[in-house]
């Protein structure tokens, strides 16, 4: 074999193993970036679902104690707590719910609750999150008939996810 040659099939070589190499590693970042976007979406998901169950929490307490929330000074803000939920010993995530009960005087008569999940062992660190809002109806006698007890009274009549919100 000439010199010539060898020389052209060494650069063709080389030539195939550099388009070899970018190839694979543009498959490893593809699957890199697919599995990073298949993770943000789970966590959206757990974040989303452990916002339902702040909400969820929120109307049941509503629902069974007539003196949710407490009632606090006007100057202290809306009420707020936070509650981690664990499966099996495991902290799955947790939700931080606030009530703002400011807009339940006439002719209003309703509470705001806003319920945002947090996805993962370490609470409110700024990870990925999901914020719900709802609307509850607190008057107790109809709008358009006062003559008459209000059906929706304790109902969610107006509800937003983070989409909306931001």
């Amino acid at each position: 074999m000439s010199r010539r040659r060898r020389g052209f099939l060494l650069i063709t070589a080389l030539l195939l193993s550099l388009l070899l190499f970018i190839l694979t590693m543009a498959y490893l970042y593809s699957a890199q970036r697919s599995n990073s976007e298949a993770s943000s979406t789970a966590g959206h998901e757990q974040a989303a679902a452990l916002a339902q169950c702040g909400l969820s929490d929120a109307l049941a307490k509503l629902r069974v104690d007539s003196s949710f929330p407490p009632h606090a000074d006007e100057r202290d803000g809306p009420y707020s707590y936070t509650e981690t939920v664990s499966w099996n010993g495991l902290t799955q995530g947790g939700y931080r719910v606030t009530v703002d009960s400011s807009w339940n005087t006439d002719p209003w008569n309703v509470l705001i609750i806003q319920s945002q999940g947090y996805p993962g062992e370490r609470l409110l660190e700024g990870r990925t999150q999901c914020s719900l809002r709802a609307v509850i109806d607190m008057q107790p006698r109809d709008r358009s008939n006062p003559a008459n007890l209000n059906a929706r009274c304790g109902e969610i009549i107006e509800f937003q996810s983070d989409a909306a919100l931001y």
